[in-house]
């Protein structure tokens, strides 16, 4: 009854928890757009893990000048300690959690938090808009919803019923959560270091543990991707999924968890491995043993899952399980697939003289490639995409283009697939526009 007196009497609807660390570039908008917010009734737990750069005090202005927002100090230097301090110390009846180099629709708190009141729901959570910074200083944006069928939007969900939510939900920071229901249930985040990959933990105790949810296709929350040195463009993505399904799994064998929860776990599991393998960066040969270690535990992990019925092409989205096949049956490890994918990319690109690539994607996966190429040299003359609203723009003067385009090119023109999901499908869009087979590489 505490907790729930303590919520009614304070009056906040929802708290805003913002976890800094050295973001004095980006702080300054992440703040505007919360104090922007519609819903008044918000208070604002900035938790700084000292940083260093000026953005403590830029923190300490807004504290002086708002008096609904408090920094809190970060002591063990962990985003997960952050965030359950934060989570501790909030009085608002939901919780929302904003990353220092995002921000957020001005009416982002205020529309989910109706719902949430209206239907009581354990969460609530919009879709996205990612974006990066281009060469001139301009945004490019792509907008990123959880499901592509239309029919999962707008209604009460139990989360254990649609399997789909453990590799469509990706992010924490799209919605709101019910502060009584994380407490109840001791949804905490892992305590590791720095912001290793924490949120994995977090979104998959609240899809397991919650029965009312709700999502909703408008993208309130705007997702910067291409900051140097956040945890998702680090080199320790297998290292630090290790780490957080390891817990999980702890977690869910001490409270003899039912096959609903653990099938929910292993999809969320086989999609995070995927995930590592998609960049073709540069690996510190120091981690290369390290590393190879993490690859044989999820090998092992996802293929007993396999064999025991818990995880089939039926809870994962078709490119994804195929493309988790192919990882599975691969007999080298996590660092050689790695330089194997870079080979087999560099071979494709120079076995045509002289050729010009254009990108097919330009979601997430088509700025993966777009920075490599472009960081090794390689002539990237555009960008095709299906999303009509934007093929006339550009991406770095580079113009996004329609797929019929593809035999207006020149001849030596090779074409990159770039998507998690669709990747088959685009190059049989591009084979059907007289594209020529050779002249297409997927990466997926």
């Amino acid at each position: 009854m505490g907790l729930v007196f303590d919520v009614m009497s304070s009056g906040i609807k929802v708290s805003v928890i913002i976890p800094s660390y050295n973001v004095r570039p980006y702080i300054r908008e992440c703040l505007d757009s919360v104090v922007a917010q519609t819903l008044k009734d918000i208070e604002v737990i900035i938790v700084d893990a000292f940083s260093t750069d000026g953005t403590r005090e830029i923190i300490r202005d807004y504290t002086a000048s708002d008096s609904r927002i408090v920094m809190l100090d970060d002591t063990k230097g962990s985003t997960g300690y952050s965030n359950n301090m934060a989570i501790k110390e909030a009085r608002g009846e939901y919780v929302a959690i904003v990353e220092s180099d995002d921000y957020i629709h001005p009416d982002m708190l205020n529309r989910l938090y109706k719902l949430a009141s209206q239907y009581d729901l354990d969460y609530v959570k919009g879709s996205y808009k990612a974006y990066w910074t281009q060469d001139d200083g301009s945004r490019v944006f792509r907008t990123k919803k959880p499901f592509e069928d239309n029919e999962k939007y707008n209604k009460v969900l139990n989360p254990k019923t649609v399997p789909l939510i453990a590799t469509g939900d990706w992010y924490q920071w799209t919605g709101i959560y019910n502060r009584k229901f994380l407490i109840e249930n001791n949804i905490e985040y892992a305590e590791t270091k720095g912001a290793a990959f924490q949120d994995i933990g977090f979104l998959h105790l609240t899809s397991t543990r919650a029965s009312r949810v709700m999502y909703v296709q408008e993208p309130y929350y705007n997702y910067c991707v291409d900051r140097e040195g956040s945890s998702s463009n680090s080199g320790k993505r297998l290292r630090n999924a290790y780490f957080e399904f390891k817990r999980l799994f702890e977690i869910e064998d001490s409270q003899n968890s039912d096959d609903l929860t653990r099938k929910m776990l292993y999809a969320r599991m086989a999609k995070s491995f995927m995930s590592c393998h998609i960049g073709i960066g540069d690996i510190d040969a120091s981690d290369n043993a390290e590393l190879d270690v993490y690859e044989k535990w999820f090998k092992s992990k996802l293929n007993e899952a396999i064999d025991d019925g818990l995880l089939d092409e039926s809870i994962l989205p078709e490119g994804i399980w195929d493309k988790l096949i192919r990882i599975l049956r691969y007999s080298g490890d996590y660092s050689q697939w790695m330089m194997d994918k870079r080979t087999a990319l560099r071979e494709f690109l120079e076995d045509s003289d002289n050729s010009q690539v254009v990108i097919f994607g330009c979601g997430s996966y088509g700025n993966i490639v777009y920075r490599w190429l472009s960081s090794n040299g390689y002539n990237v003359a555009g960008f095709m995409d299906n999303d009509e609203s934007i093929i006339g723009g550009a991406i770095d003067s580079k113009m996004i283009m329609s797929p019929n385009m593809a035999t207006k090119l020149p001849g030596n023109t090779l074409f990159v697939t770039a998507n998690e999901v669709w990747y088959r499908e685009m190059r049989k869009q591009l084979v059907a526009e007289g594209i020529a087979d050779r002249r297409i590489y997927d990466f997926e």
